[in-house]
């Protein structure tokens, strides 16, 4: 008996932690398109990740979840890709951040707000970025601290 509700225990915490990977992976659909190169970092993976390393603010940026990356350079695939993603992100509650366009390319950042009360807290980043000829996407899922972000950037 003692063995049985240990394993189903484990079951359950795998379960769990399947589910709420899956729910946020927002681009799977997208992945799934001829042409579309996709990278997916797992919790696992994203806890393991050094972020004052590679030169961000660790101290805004907590609970890093998971990141989830989506490329299109094949210009049959391209418009599909963009509709796909940018219907995606549509249907989030972000917020746009950031906008900037130069010279044809584009990069909108979005935030998503952890709750109503602290907008300044959130759980969810993407970034789009688009080109002649390429579009990315990234979802980033864990929990950023704009204020703490934007002080440390200024202390650097």
């Amino acid at each position: 008996m003692k063995q049985f509700v240990k394993t189903l225990f484990i079951a359950l915490v795998v379960a769990t932690m399947a589910v709420s990977c899956k729910a946020q992976k927002i681009f799977s659909e997208v992945a799934s398109v001829d042409g579309v190169t996709s990278v997916y970092l797992s919790p696992a993976m994203c806890k393991m990740a050094n972020l004052g390393s590679m030169g961000l603010p660790a101290n805004g940026i907590k609970d890093l979840k998971c990141v989830e990356i989506i490329n299109c350079e094949d210009a049959q695939a391209l418009p599909k890709v963009k509709s796909m993603c940018e219907s995606t992100i549509g249907n989030l509650n972000a917020e746009v951040l950031t906008e900037v366009s130069d010279n044809g390319e584009q990069v909108r950042i979005y935030g998503i707000p952890a709750s109503p009360e602290i907008p300044e807290v959130l759980s969810a980043i993407v970034i789009e970025a688009a080109e002649p000829g390429e579009y990315s996407a990234i979802h980033i899922v864990g929990t950023f601290d704009l204020e703490a972000i934007i002080a440390s950037m200024g202390a650097q």
